[in-house]
């Protein structure tokens, strides 16, 4: 509910410039109940706050001590608060989040606390993270899928959409987003499909991370031949071919190697003196046995 109010709203960049760290900012009111809420964003984490017009009056009193005490005045405590409504929703826009200075500071109620100064008022966000899970699913809903889009409304136009006018821009734009809408899929696949669009990403990932070795910016991908080359085998005549033996398959021996090798006729001839030897040795002790002593 609450992040659907956030999916037609800008994004707001800011610095901590204590860590130089950037923040990206979403943030939506209702005037019908005196509500806001906000979305902050490093990239990889998302923090949110939503407020009623309770919760919004106190910490406005809080961080603005030279606030009036609350009315005792229904109706007049109810127009201050839409005024003070009015003005953090202006100090939230594209021009009135230059002003501020942002610093995060710790607190004991919140994940991510954020204060705001601007000339006339200063402000506090006492943010809580979401998780992991629907961190990314923010992420890529509110900003990696419409930056995929713009780059590749960029690549594809045949002019410079900064030389365009903004009502021509928003008919490229809707016109692309109603297309691309249908068919996810096959955007995004057409999207960084564009060699120069891949390569200029590819480029621009290396010098983030300062790699050395920074890949080229090429407007023609070759198809390569997803082919495998057949390897044919060898001709070899000492390798012994398989010889089926009862199913089994079974190396034949090679009768010219086995039988006229000089080393396997003198090891056969060696075993036949000894296997005699003691065939004779045996006889005699039999003899020696066999005769009767005088």
């Amino acid at each position: 509910e609450h992040a659907k109010r956030l999916l037609g709203k800008e994004w707001l960049a800011k610095t901590d410039a204590g860590t130089s760290i950037p923040y990206l900012f979403k943030y939506s009111f209702a005037a019908a109940d005196l509500s806001c809420i906000i979305m902050v964003t490093d990239t990889r984490k998302v923090w949110a706050e939503v407020m009623n017009e309770k919760s919004l009056a106190r910490r406005w009193r809080a961080c603005n001590p030279r606030s009036p005490e609350p009315f005792t005045d229904t109706a007049a405590e109810e127009n201050w608060r839409e005024k003070i409504l009015d003005l953090l929703s202006k100090g939230h826009t594209i021009g009135g989040i230059s002003d501020p200075s942002l610093e995060v500071v710790e607190s004991k109620y919140s994940d991510l606390c954020i204060e705001l100064e601007w000339d006339t008022f200063k402000w506090r966000w006492e943010a809580n993270f979401l998780g992991y899970s629907q961190s990314s699913e923010i992420v890529s809903r509110h900003l990696v899928l419409p930056l995929i889009s713009l780059n590749h409304l960029t690549f594809s136009t045949s002019g410079v959409i900064g030389d365009m006018s903004d009502a021509d821009v928003e008919t490229t734009l809707d016109k692309l987003g109603r297309t691309a809408r249908r068919t996810v899929d096959t955007h995004i696949k057409n999207s960084l499909s564009k060699p120069r669009l891949a390569t200029c990403i590819s480029r621009m990932t290396a010098l983030f991370n300062f790699l050395q070795d920074l890949p080229r910016v090429t407007s023609n991908s070759e198809k390569p031949l997803l082919k495998l080359e057949q390897v044919e085998a060898e001709t070899n005549a000492d390798v012994q071919s398989p010889t089926k033996f009862k199913g089994k398959s079974v190396i034949s021996p090679d009768p010219v190697s086995s039988y006229n090798s000089p080393i396997k006729d003198s090891c056969h001839r060696a075993s036949v003196r000894n296997l005699l030897s003691s065939q004779q040795r045996n006889k005699a002790e039999y003899r020696r046995l066999s005769t009767p002593i005088p």
